[in-house]
């Protein structure tokens, strides 16, 4: 480990202002190289190696299921989540990831999809980001697997599936819960939320605090509208794929007093201005 001398001046800057810098470069959503920048920086220094060890919410933000597959052993995974401590998590993949471990399965990549579920499982309620990419919901969480409260859950997005080997191996409980609203209904601190293969239950607490939601496929226009109208705090709406569904019931108008961004990926007749305003 190479030593910085003591009179450079980066060590005139302040403990909390080094450490927001490190924090600002440790977002995986905004950089996918986050988790490698904020290793290297880890090892400039004895100086900096002690203050980021001691900040365990610097390595809770970083459980990149993308960068474990690309680099990473796995003695790294569990080495990352010791070093997050009891911080709250954001945890990053792509619904791709999921596809190659079956159809290229190996020893490695086999282990690193039981670490996820084992990883998501045991820390559901410390879980504060969850975001899986893509479109394909044919890979993504079980239900059950996200069917306890989650009081610490701001941002959710992934794609809900039924349940595999993997999922079973990671959760023992999941026949209990195989049957449970997500978020057991409790999920006080979500403000953004999309899930492929999932319509959202409209009587859900939730969804009256929601700040972004985005509708796919999933849903009909008639869906649609009858979630739209629980979310009165909603700020920001995508929708992607609606289907047109069936028109012949009364499509009722939906009040959102605060929505600042709408935006349709296809062109929807059946939502008018008069269902949205």
């Amino acid at each position: 480990m190479s030593a910085t001398p003591p009179c450079t001046p980066i060590h005139n800057i302040n403990e909390d202002v080094l450490l927001y810098i490190f924090a600002v470069n440790a977002d995986m959503f905004a950089d996918t190289k986050a988790l490698h920048t904020t290793r290297i920086t880890s090892q400039v220094c004895r100086e900096w190696r002690d203050m980021m060890l001691n900040a365990p919410s610097l390595w809770a933000r970083l459980i990149d299921m993308d960068a474990f597959h690309q680099s990473s052993t796995p003695r790294w995974w569990n080495e990352l989540m010791k070093r997050s401590g009891t911080a709250l998590l954001w945890i990053r993949a792509h619904s791709g990831l999921f596809m190659l471990w079956h159809t290229h399965p190996t020893d490695r990549s086999q282990r690193l999809e039981r670490f996820f579920y084992r990883v998501v499982s045991r820390n559901w309620h410390r879980i504060q980001r969850l975001v899986i990419h893509g479109n394909n919901s044919n890979f993504g969480l079980a239900r059950a697997m996200v069917s306890s409260p989650a009081p610490q859950l701001e941002d959710f997005e992934a794609p809900l599936q039924k349940e595999t080997e993997a999922v079973r191996a990671a959760d023992r409980h999941f026949r209990e819960r195989s049957t449970a609203c997500i978020f057991a209904s409790r999920a006080p601190l979500l403000r953004r939320f999309r899930s492929v293969g999932y319509i959202a239950d409209r009587r859900a607490p939730w969804l009256r605090y929601l700040h972004v939601i985005e509708l796919d496929r999933t849903y009909n226009v008639y869906d649609a509208l009858r979630v739209l109208s629980a979310t009165r705090r909603l700020q920001e709406i995508r929708i992607a794929d609606v289907i047109d569904g069936n028109l012949s019931k009364t499509l009722r108008s939906v009040s959102l007093p605060c929505l600042k961004y709408l935006k349709l990926l296809h062109y929807y007749p059946h939502l008018s201005s008069q269902q949205l305003h």
